[in-house]
């Protein structure tokens, strides 16, 4: 049994997600949505199993948070299971209104603040016991561990700073991070996680949103960042925050990813920590749209959204 007070470590790994988790498996990963109906129910209680005993083996703390809403007779199993490595809370209450919203913000439904959340309450957890680097992972996925810590290992030999390392960079979005998994400075992490929960939403797209407000951006910037998102405008902005706060991870890393029980097929069009120079991003490794045909866009979809709003209100 693995006993978090025998261990010295400077990583430790927090399992946060749904014990019963719905939805995509690895397989249809990078599918559009209206194909993939590679839709199950994956009980996540035999892979939190195998991430501890990796825990184990690499002689590694973890803590698993998981909600007071879930399933009573999952989390009495895991609770004897884990002994002192898990914690226990309460889920965030739904509100559009700042002032009744437990976050004290305004946002569209809970489960982005729920990984927020979680994540948080665990990283706290792990830096009380002196780990200096967290990994997040889910509690429906299963990675090479050894790998993560080898990659981050490597970024900070490289960039002699802390960093927000994730699973790659997708050439054609990467102003979108993805978040299978986290490794940051915990002091870090906890300071970034406690501003995305008080400030309000900027993106529906989850991965928009963490890119953007996960970095310290002023409020002005923010109105230009909805204006130009994703444009040769955002460029340097871009470049600088993957070459400053966030990096990717290793091929080999991501490619070890099983997703509700699913090899993760890995999108095409990504960069990993292989393809940078030294571990930094170049202007010429990734796509953003014309700036001019941003504004057309906008003005398009502003257009057929009046239109629209018109026509349901007649």
């Amino acid at each position: 049994m693995l006993n978090n007070k025998n261990i010295k470590s400077k990583f430790g790994v927090v399992i946060q997600g749904p014990l019963l988790s719905e939805g995509i498996t690895g397989k249809g990963s990078n599918l559009p949505k209206h194909l993939n109906t590679d839709v199950i129910k994956f009980d996540c209680i035999e892979n939190i199993k195998k991430i501890r005993n990796v825990c184990h083996d690499l002689n590694i703390p973890f803590v698993c948070v998981f909600w007071k809403d879930e399933n009573h007779i999952k989390k009495d199993y895991l609770k004897n299971l884990l002994k002192d490595c898990y914690i226990e809370i309460d889920p965030p209450k739904e509100s559009h209104s700042r002032r009744n919203s437990s976050l004290s913000v305004k946002f569209r439904n809970t489960n982005r603040y729920r990984q927020i959340i979680s994540t948080l309450s665990g990283t706290k957890f792990l830096k009380k016991m002196g780990i200096q680097y967290v990994i997040k992972i889910r509690t429906d996925m299963f990675v090479n561990i050894k790998a993560i810590i080898d990659d981050y290992n490597y970024l900070i030999e490289k960039r002699k700073k802390p960093t927000l390392m994730v699973p790659a960079i997708v050439k054609s979005k990467p102003d979108a991070l993805m978040d299978f998994y986290f490794v940051c400075k915990s002091d870090i992490f906890i300071n970034k996680l406690n501003k995305y929960l008080n400030s309000n939403e900027l993106f529906i797209n989850i991965h928009y949103d963490f890119f953007y407000k996960l970095n310290s951006i002023s409020v002005l910037f923010k109105i230009y960042i909805k204006i130009f998102r994703g444009s040769k405008a955002m460029e340097k902005f871009i470049i600088n925050s993957w070459n400053s706060n966030y990096a990717p991870s290793s091929l080999k890393t991501i490619k070890s990813i099983v997703w509700r029980g699913v090899n993760y097929e890995v999108p095409s069009g990504s960069l990993f920590l292989d393809n940078l120079k030294d571990s930094f991003l170049r202007r010429e490794d990734v796509i953003l749209s014309n700036t001019t045909q941003r504004l057309i866009n906008l003005f398009i979809i502003d257009t057929y959204t009046k239109i629209r709003k018109m026509i349901n209100y007649k």
